[in-house]
């Protein structure tokens, strides 16, 4: 009997990830407002923001049918956010 895999764990820089990001072709403007999102979240939790202060939800939630690329722009967002 095959097991079921439930996770897979990658330490970043992952050199798996090179180049994801830069090849992943999406309408509008998804990439860059998905990084700025992220590096705002980050860039409060860096200089201890007060949550209490300047509120801001840090979860970015994927939704979409299987082989839309949620899984791709995860792993090339976090490639770029890992080399910032």
């Amino acid at each position: 009997e095959a097991e079921m895999v439930s996770f897979s764990q990658w330490t970043l820089p992952c050199p798996d990830f090179e180049g994801i990001w830069e090849n992943l072709i999406y309408e509008d403007d998804l990439k860059p407002t998905l990084l700025q999102y992220a590096e705002t979240a980050m860039l409060f939790s860096d200089n201890g923001i007060d949550g209490n202060v300047i509120s801001c939800n840090r979860v970015i939630l994927l939704n979409g049918p299987p082989g839309t690329g949620k899984t791709s722009i995860c792993k090339g967002l976090a490639q770029k956010l890992a080399i910032r």
